[in-house]
Protein backbone atom coordinates (compact mmCIF):
# COMPACT_ATOMS: atom_id res chain seq x y z
CA UNK A 1 0.00 0.00 0.00
CA UNK A 2 1.26 3.21 -1.05
CA UNK A 3 2.54 5.45 1.97
CA UNK A 4 -0.25 8.45 1.69
CA UNK A 5 -3.26 5.33 2.09
CA UNK A 6 -1.25 4.07 5.55
CA UNK A 7 -3.21 5.20 8.76
CA UNK A 8 -1.24 5.09 12.52
CA UNK A 9 -0.61 1.78 14.00
CA UNK A 10 -4.20 0.42 15.78
CA UNK A 11 -6.63 2.89 14.37
CA UNK A 12 -8.99 2.68 11.21
CA UNK A 13 -11.36 4.53 9.09
CA UNK A 14 -14.95 3.77 9.53
CA UNK A 15 -17.20 3.34 6.57
CA UNK A 16 -21.26 4.48 6.30
CA UNK A 17 -22.66 1.16 7.15
CA UNK A 18 -20.70 0.60 10.58
CA UNK A 19 -20.97 4.23 11.45
CA UNK A 20 -24.56 4.71 11.29
CA UNK A 21 -24.63 1.29 13.57
CA UNK A 22 -22.29 3.24 15.90
CA UNK A 23 -24.53 6.55 15.88
CA UNK A 24 -27.50 4.73 16.19
CA UNK A 25 -25.86 2.63 19.36
CA UNK A 26 -25.20 6.03 20.90
CA UNK A 27 -27.98 7.60 20.70
CA UNK A 28 -30.22 4.92 21.78
CA UNK A 29 -28.04 4.47 25.48
CA UNK A 30 -27.71 8.39 25.35
CA UNK A 31 -31.80 8.45 25.77
CA UNK A 32 -31.57 5.67 28.14
CA UNK A 33 -29.64 7.81 30.60
CA UNK A 34 -31.03 11.34 29.93
CA UNK A 35 -34.38 9.62 30.89
CA UNK A 36 -32.17 9.28 34.76
CA UNK A 37 -32.36 13.08 34.55
CA UNK A 38 -28.31 13.40 33.04
CA UNK A 39 -27.47 16.14 30.95
CA UNK A 40 -25.05 15.84 28.56
CA UNK A 41 -21.80 17.84 28.64
CA UNK A 42 -18.78 18.16 26.20
CA UNK A 43 -15.18 17.86 26.85
CA UNK A 44 -12.15 19.03 25.28
CA UNK A 45 -10.19 16.26 23.56
CA UNK A 46 -6.75 17.44 24.76
CA UNK A 47 -5.72 18.94 28.09
CA UNK A 48 -2.80 20.38 29.71
CA UNK A 49 -0.26 17.73 30.32
CA UNK A 50 0.05 19.00 33.96
CA UNK A 51 -3.61 17.75 34.36
CA UNK A 52 -2.83 14.38 33.83
CA UNK A 53 0.21 14.04 35.99
CA UNK A 54 0.55 10.95 37.89
CA UNK A 55 -0.04 12.18 41.37
CA UNK A 56 -3.38 13.53 39.95
CA UNK A 57 -3.83 10.15 40.02
CA UNK A 58 -5.42 10.11 36.78
CA UNK A 59 -3.16 7.99 33.84
CA UNK A 60 0.81 7.05 33.38
CA UNK A 61 2.54 9.67 31.20
CA UNK A 62 3.54 7.06 29.46
CA UNK A 63 0.18 6.09 27.99
CA UNK A 64 -0.29 10.01 26.87
CA UNK A 65 -0.15 11.26 23.37
CA UNK A 66 2.05 14.53 23.77
CA UNK A 67 1.96 17.67 21.46
CA UNK A 68 2.72 21.10 21.96
CA UNK A 69 1.36 24.29 20.79
CA UNK A 70 2.50 27.56 19.49
CA UNK A 71 3.55 29.29 22.86
CA UNK A 72 5.34 25.84 23.53
CA UNK A 73 3.26 24.63 26.07
CA UNK A 74 2.61 20.94 26.50
CA UNK A 75 -0.61 19.31 25.93
CA UNK A 76 -1.83 15.61 25.41
CA UNK A 77 -4.94 13.98 23.99
CA UNK A 78 -7.65 13.00 26.69
CA UNK A 79 -7.05 9.13 27.34
CA UNK A 80 -10.28 9.24 29.41
CA UNK A 81 -12.94 11.11 29.75
CA UNK A 82 -14.11 10.64 33.26
CA UNK A 83 -11.53 13.09 35.03
CA UNK A 84 -12.59 15.75 32.64
CA UNK A 85 -15.92 15.77 33.61
CA UNK A 86 -14.89 16.17 37.18
CA UNK A 87 -12.98 18.97 36.57
CA UNK A 88 -15.83 20.73 35.00
CA UNK A 89 -17.92 19.77 37.48
CA UNK A 90 -15.41 21.33 39.73
CA UNK A 91 -15.36 24.38 37.88
CA UNK A 92 -19.10 25.07 37.98
CA UNK A 93 -21.18 26.85 39.57
CA UNK A 94 -24.17 24.46 40.12
CA UNK A 95 -25.37 25.15 43.94
CA UNK A 96 -23.36 22.36 46.60
CA UNK A 97 -26.29 20.91 48.18
CA UNK A 98 -27.71 19.69 44.82
CA UNK A 99 -26.32 16.91 42.85
CA UNK A 100 -24.78 16.84 39.35
CA UNK A 101 -25.70 14.26 36.75
CA UNK A 102 -24.04 14.57 33.25
CA UNK A 103 -23.90 12.04 30.51
CA UNK A 104 -21.61 12.50 27.58
CA UNK A 105 -19.71 10.80 24.50
CA UNK A 106 -16.38 11.07 22.94
CA UNK A 107 -13.19 9.60 21.78
CA UNK A 108 -10.21 8.65 24.21
CA UNK A 109 -6.67 8.09 23.07
CA UNK A 110 -4.24 5.78 24.71
CA UNK A 111 -0.72 5.28 23.38
CA UNK A 112 -0.21 1.76 25.20
CA UNK A 113 2.59 -0.50 23.88
CA UNK A 114 1.24 -3.36 25.64
CA UNK A 115 -1.59 -4.40 24.66
CA UNK A 116 -1.70 -4.72 20.62
CA UNK A 117 -4.72 -6.04 20.18
CA UNK A 118 -6.41 -3.03 21.05
CA UNK A 119 -7.12 0.37 19.43
CA UNK A 120 -5.28 3.24 20.19
CA UNK A 121 -8.51 5.51 19.29
CA UNK A 122 -11.85 4.49 21.20
CA UNK A 123 -14.95 6.00 22.12
CA UNK A 124 -16.58 6.05 25.27
CA UNK A 125 -19.85 7.08 26.56
CA UNK A 126 -21.05 7.16 30.21
CA UNK A 127 -22.67 9.35 33.03
CA UNK A 128 -21.09 10.85 36.33
CA UNK A 129 -23.04 11.07 39.28
CA UNK A 130 -21.37 13.87 41.60
CA UNK A 131 -22.08 15.12 45.20
CA UNK A 132 -24.05 12.22 46.49
CA UNK A 133 -22.06 9.38 48.72
CA UNK A 134 -24.60 6.77 49.38
CA UNK A 135 -25.05 3.33 48.40
CA UNK A 136 -28.25 4.57 46.42
CA UNK A 137 -26.39 6.66 44.15
CA UNK A 138 -24.29 3.27 43.50
CA UNK A 139 -27.38 1.51 42.85
CA UNK A 140 -28.48 4.30 40.82
CA UNK A 141 -25.48 3.57 38.82
CA UNK A 142 -25.58 0.14 38.51
CA UNK A 143 -29.51 -0.12 37.25
CA UNK A 144 -28.78 2.54 34.63
CA UNK A 145 -25.88 0.78 33.27
CA UNK A 146 -27.77 -2.43 33.19
CA UNK A 147 -30.87 -0.60 31.49
CA UNK A 148 -28.37 0.66 28.88
CA UNK A 149 -27.11 -2.94 28.61
CA UNK A 150 -29.90 -4.52 28.29
CA UNK A 151 -31.55 -2.03 25.59
CA UNK A 152 -28.96 -3.09 23.36
CA UNK A 153 -30.76 -6.51 23.17
CA UNK A 154 -26.95 -8.39 24.44
CA UNK A 155 -27.99 -11.90 24.73
CA UNK A 156 -26.14 -12.52 27.89
CA UNK A 157 -24.15 -10.40 29.88
CA UNK A 158 -22.69 -9.95 33.62
CA UNK A 159 -21.80 -7.12 35.64
CA UNK A 160 -19.22 -7.70 38.37
CA UNK A 161 -18.72 -5.82 41.78
CA UNK A 162 -15.87 -5.51 43.76
CA UNK A 163 -14.39 -2.76 46.31
CA UNK A 164 -11.01 -1.25 46.46
CA UNK A 165 -11.19 -0.85 50.12
CA UNK A 166 -11.08 -4.54 50.54
CA UNK A 167 -8.18 -4.62 48.72
CA UNK A 168 -6.48 -1.24 50.51
CA UNK A 169 -7.03 -2.98 53.78
CA UNK A 170 -4.79 -5.86 52.55
CA UNK A 171 -2.23 -3.69 51.12
CA UNK A 172 -1.98 -1.54 54.73
CA UNK A 173 -1.91 -4.52 56.57
CA UNK A 174 0.82 -5.70 54.76
CA UNK A 175 2.70 -2.83 55.37
CA UNK A 176 4.63 -2.69 52.22
CA UNK A 177 7.47 -0.29 51.08
CA UNK A 178 5.79 2.11 48.34
CA UNK A 179 7.39 0.46 45.76
CA UNK A 180 6.22 -3.08 46.52
CA UNK A 181 2.58 -1.81 46.91
CA UNK A 182 2.73 -0.35 43.97
CA UNK A 183 3.77 -2.97 41.95
CA UNK A 184 1.27 -5.18 43.58
CA UNK A 185 -1.39 -3.18 42.99
CA UNK A 186 -0.63 -3.09 39.37
CA UNK A 187 -0.11 -7.28 39.25
CA UNK A 188 -4.12 -7.05 40.61
CA UNK A 189 -5.57 -4.80 38.39
CA UNK A 190 -4.29 -6.76 35.49
CA UNK A 191 -5.59 -9.59 37.27
CA UNK A 192 -2.01 -11.11 36.99
CA UNK A 193 -2.23 -13.92 40.19
CA UNK A 194 0.93 -15.71 38.67
CA UNK A 195 2.80 -12.47 38.98
CA UNK A 196 1.12 -12.04 42.79
CA UNK A 197 1.79 -15.23 43.88
CA UNK A 198 5.55 -15.20 42.87
CA UNK A 199 6.46 -11.39 44.40
CA UNK A 200 4.21 -12.48 47.86
CA UNK A 201 6.70 -15.85 47.73
CA UNK A 202 9.55 -12.96 48.20
CA UNK A 203 8.31 -11.23 50.92
CA UNK A 204 8.43 -11.49 54.42
CA UNK A 205 4.55 -10.47 55.82
CA UNK A 206 1.88 -11.80 58.22
CA UNK A 207 0.89 -14.94 57.26
CA UNK A 208 -2.59 -14.17 57.82
CA UNK A 209 -2.75 -11.36 55.28
CA UNK A 210 -0.97 -13.07 52.60
CA UNK A 211 -3.42 -16.11 52.64
CA UNK A 212 -6.01 -13.71 52.12
CA UNK A 213 -4.03 -12.69 49.19
CA UNK A 214 -3.68 -16.18 47.73
CA UNK A 215 -7.87 -16.43 48.42
CA UNK A 216 -8.20 -13.42 45.99
CA UNK A 217 -9.08 -15.63 42.87
CA UNK A 218 -11.47 -17.76 44.73
CA UNK A 219 -13.83 -14.80 46.18
CA UNK A 220 -15.65 -14.79 43.29
CA UNK A 221 -19.73 -15.28 43.14
CA UNK A 222 -23.21 -14.37 43.87
CA UNK A 223 -24.25 -12.17 46.98
CA UNK A 224 -23.12 -15.14 48.95
CA UNK A 225 -19.42 -14.69 48.33
CA UNK A 226 -19.53 -11.92 50.47
CA UNK A 227 -20.62 -13.77 53.67
CA UNK A 228 -17.42 -15.98 52.39
CA UNK A 229 -15.67 -12.90 52.62
CA UNK A 230 -16.28 -11.93 55.96
CA UNK A 231 -13.89 -15.12 56.83
CA UNK A 232 -10.84 -12.90 55.31
CA UNK A 233 -11.65 -9.15 57.15
CA UNK A 234 -8.06 -7.50 58.30
CA UNK A 235 -9.52 -4.46 59.84
CA UNK A 236 -12.99 -2.35 59.63
CA UNK A 237 -11.91 -0.81 56.35
CA UNK A 238 -12.70 -3.99 54.62
CA UNK A 239 -15.72 -4.43 56.72
CA UNK A 240 -16.96 -1.01 55.80
CA UNK A 241 -16.55 -2.05 52.26
CA UNK A 242 -18.36 -5.70 52.38
CA UNK A 243 -21.27 -4.20 54.27
CA UNK A 244 -21.67 -1.46 51.10
CA UNK A 245 -21.75 -3.86 48.90
CA UNK A 246 -24.56 -5.71 50.84
CA UNK A 247 -26.40 -2.26 51.01
CA UNK A 248 -25.88 -1.88 47.13
CA UNK A 249 -26.61 -5.27 46.43
CA UNK A 250 -29.89 -4.58 48.36
CA UNK A 251 -31.43 -1.58 46.82
CA UNK A 252 -30.48 -3.09 43.13
CA UNK A 253 -32.44 -5.66 44.16
CA UNK A 254 -35.65 -2.79 44.64
CA UNK A 255 -35.19 -2.51 40.87
CA UNK A 256 -35.80 -5.91 40.20
CA UNK A 257 -31.64 -6.05 38.56
CA UNK A 258 -30.06 -8.32 41.75
CA UNK A 259 -29.85 -11.62 38.87
CA UNK A 260 -27.13 -9.58 36.67
CA UNK A 261 -24.76 -8.96 39.03
CA UNK A 262 -21.67 -10.81 40.32
CA UNK A 263 -19.13 -10.05 42.99
CA UNK A 264 -15.66 -10.15 42.96
CA UNK A 265 -13.46 -9.54 45.77
CA UNK A 266 -9.95 -9.10 43.77
CA UNK A 267 -11.76 -6.67 41.30
CA UNK A 268 -9.39 -3.30 41.85
CA UNK A 269 -10.42 -0.84 39.12
CA UNK A 270 -8.09 -0.64 35.93
CA UNK A 271 -7.46 3.84 37.69
CA UNK A 272 -5.99 4.50 40.79
CA UNK A 273 -8.44 7.12 41.07
CA UNK A 274 -11.09 4.44 42.28
CA UNK A 275 -11.87 5.06 45.99
CA UNK A 276 -15.04 2.73 46.59
CA UNK A 277 -16.89 0.18 44.14
CA UNK A 278 -15.61 -0.63 41.34
CA UNK A 279 -17.44 -2.41 38.17
CA UNK A 280 -16.95 -4.51 35.27
CA UNK A 281 -19.54 -5.78 32.42
CA UNK A 282 -18.34 -8.64 30.05
CA UNK A 283 -20.36 -10.53 27.58
CA UNK A 284 -19.51 -13.31 25.16
CA UNK A 285 -18.03 -13.41 22.16
CA UNK A 286 -15.28 -10.66 23.26
CA UNK A 287 -13.20 -10.69 25.96
CA UNK A 288 -12.88 -7.01 26.40
CA UNK A 289 -14.36 -5.08 28.93
CA UNK A 290 -17.91 -3.39 27.68
CA UNK A 291 -18.45 -1.14 30.44
CA UNK A 292 -16.51 -0.38 33.18
CA UNK A 293 -17.05 2.05 36.51
CA UNK A 294 -16.88 2.80 40.02
CA UNK A 295 -16.65 5.46 42.59
CA UNK A 296 -14.25 8.19 43.03
CA UNK A 297 -14.79 10.61 45.78
CA UNK A 298 -11.34 12.08 46.29
CA UNK A 299 -10.50 13.12 42.53
CA UNK A 300 -12.98 16.33 42.60
CA UNK A 301 -10.99 17.30 45.68
CA UNK A 302 -7.55 17.07 44.19
CA UNK A 303 -9.06 19.36 40.81
CA UNK A 304 -10.14 22.38 43.94
CA UNK A 305 -13.69 21.64 44.79
CA UNK A 306 -14.23 18.65 46.92
CA UNK A 307 -17.71 15.68 46.51
CA UNK A 308 -18.22 12.48 46.34
CA UNK A 309 -18.71 11.01 42.73
CA UNK A 310 -19.15 7.89 41.16
CA UNK A 311 -19.81 6.52 37.27
CA UNK A 312 -19.03 4.26 34.37
CA UNK A 313 -18.54 4.43 30.55
CA UNK A 314 -19.55 2.24 28.31
CA UNK A 315 -16.35 0.90 25.75
CA UNK A 316 -18.78 1.85 22.35
CA UNK A 317 -16.34 0.02 19.93
CA UNK A 318 -16.45 -2.81 22.03
CA UNK A 319 -19.90 -3.34 22.48
CA UNK A 320 -20.31 -3.14 18.83
CA UNK A 321 -17.98 -5.28 18.11
CA UNK A 322 -19.73 -7.74 20.20
CA UNK A 323 -23.20 -7.28 18.66
CA UNK A 324 -22.11 -7.51 15.58
CA UNK A 325 -20.75 -11.26 16.59
CA UNK A 326 -23.48 -11.86 18.06
CA UNK A 327 -25.85 -10.98 14.87
CA UNK A 328 -27.70 -8.39 17.27
CA UNK A 329 -30.07 -7.06 14.63
CA UNK A 330 -29.73 -3.32 13.80
CA UNK A 331 -32.53 -1.31 12.06
CA UNK A 332 -30.66 0.98 10.38
CA UNK A 333 -32.08 3.72 7.39
CA UNK A 334 -32.23 2.13 3.83
CA UNK A 335 -31.51 4.59 0.61
CA UNK A 336 -33.93 4.63 -2.19
CA UNK A 337 -32.73 5.70 -5.44
CA UNK A 338 -33.98 7.53 -8.37
CA UNK A 339 -31.89 7.06 -11.83
CA UNK A 340 -32.69 9.64 -14.54
CA UNK A 341 -32.00 10.11 -18.12
CA UNK A 342 -30.57 14.29 -18.85
CA UNK A 343 -34.29 14.90 -20.58
CA UNK A 344 -36.13 14.10 -16.65
CA UNK A 345 -33.89 15.86 -14.36
CA UNK A 346 -36.40 18.58 -13.83
CA UNK A 347 -38.80 15.71 -12.81
CA UNK A 348 -36.24 13.03 -10.86
CA UNK A 349 -35.22 16.13 -8.58
CA UNK A 350 -39.31 17.05 -8.00
CA UNK A 351 -39.90 13.30 -7.15
CA UNK A 352 -36.67 13.35 -4.93
CA UNK A 353 -37.58 16.80 -3.18
CA UNK A 354 -41.05 15.51 -2.23
CA UNK A 355 -39.67 11.76 -1.28
CA UNK A 356 -37.06 13.81 1.29
CA UNK A 357 -39.76 15.48 2.79
CA UNK A 358 -41.61 12.84 3.61
CA UNK A 359 -38.74 11.01 5.23
CA UNK A 360 -37.11 8.86 2.46
CA UNK A 361 -33.60 8.59 2.25
CA UNK A 362 -32.71 9.20 -1.93
CA UNK A 363 -29.35 8.93 -3.54
CA UNK A 364 -29.47 9.99 -7.25
CA UNK A 365 -28.01 9.23 -10.44
CA UNK A 366 -27.97 10.26 -14.15
CA UNK A 367 -27.95 6.99 -16.81
CA UNK A 368 -24.71 6.59 -17.82
CA UNK A 369 -24.09 5.69 -21.21
CA UNK A 370 -22.42 2.48 -20.25
CA UNK A 371 -24.36 1.11 -17.61
CA UNK A 372 -27.86 -0.68 -17.80
CA UNK A 373 -30.50 -0.91 -15.75
CA UNK A 374 -29.20 -4.09 -14.23
CA UNK A 375 -25.86 -2.20 -13.14
CA UNK A 376 -28.05 0.35 -11.02
CA UNK A 377 -30.19 -2.54 -9.87
CA UNK A 378 -26.98 -4.41 -8.95
CA UNK A 379 -25.80 -1.88 -7.08
CA UNK A 380 -28.98 -0.88 -5.31
CA UNK A 381 -28.88 -4.75 -3.85
CA UNK A 382 -25.09 -4.01 -2.72
CA UNK A 383 -25.99 -1.40 -0.51
CA UNK A 384 -29.36 -3.14 0.71
CA UNK A 385 -31.55 0.24 -0.91
CA UNK A 386 -34.99 -0.68 -1.01
CA UNK A 387 -36.42 0.75 -4.06
CA UNK A 388 -34.72 1.70 -7.33
CA UNK A 389 -36.80 4.72 -8.97
CA UNK A 390 -35.32 4.03 -12.67
CA UNK A 391 -36.79 7.19 -15.36
CA UNK A 392 -35.65 6.91 -18.77
CA UNK A 393 -39.56 7.15 -20.35
CA UNK A 394 -41.16 10.37 -20.49
CA UNK A 395 -43.98 8.81 -20.41
CA UNK A 396 -43.88 5.98 -18.22
CA UNK A 397 -41.19 4.89 -15.15
CA UNK A 398 -39.78 1.72 -13.60
CA UNK A 399 -40.42 1.37 -10.43
CA UNK A 400 -38.62 -1.71 -8.40
CA UNK A 401 -38.87 -3.12 -4.97
CA UNK A 402 -35.49 -4.19 -4.54
CA UNK A 403 -36.24 -6.55 -1.25
CA UNK A 404 -38.92 -8.58 -3.22
CA UNK A 405 -37.24 -8.10 -6.34
CA UNK A 406 -40.53 -7.08 -7.99
CA UNK A 407 -41.10 -4.05 -10.41
CA UNK A 408 -44.11 -1.75 -11.46
CA UNK A 409 -45.13 0.51 -14.21
CA UNK A 410 -45.98 4.02 -13.15
CA UNK A 411 -47.44 6.68 -15.28
CA UNK A 412 -45.11 9.59 -15.18
CA UNK A 413 -47.92 11.97 -14.88
CA UNK A 414 -49.24 10.11 -11.55
CA UNK A 415 -47.19 11.74 -9.17
CA UNK A 416 -49.32 11.02 -6.05
CA UNK A 417 -49.27 7.74 -6.95
CA UNK A 418 -45.73 7.85 -6.32
CA UNK A 419 -45.30 10.07 -3.59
Amino acid sequence: MEEKLRTPERVKDLYPEKYEKKAILRESLLEVIRRYGYKDIETPEFEYLDFFRKEKEIISHGELYKFFDRQGKCLALRPDITPLVAKAAAASNSPDEFPLRFCYTGNTFINDYENHGCSKENTQLGAELIGIPSEEADAELLAMSIDCLRKTELIDFNITIGHTEFIHSLLKSAKLNSDIQEEIEVLIRGRNYFGLEEILSTLDIDPTVKRIFHKLPDLIGDVSVLKEAEKYVVDDRAKRALLRLHRVYDTLSLYGYENYVSFDLGLYGEHSYYSGIVFHAHTYQTKEVIMRGGRYDHLLGKLGKAAPAAGFSIMIDTLLSALEKQKVPFETSASNIIVYSKELLKTAIYFATKLRENGKHIEMFKISGTHTKDTYVAYAKQIHAKSLLYMNDENVISLTNIETETEKLIDISDKKGLI
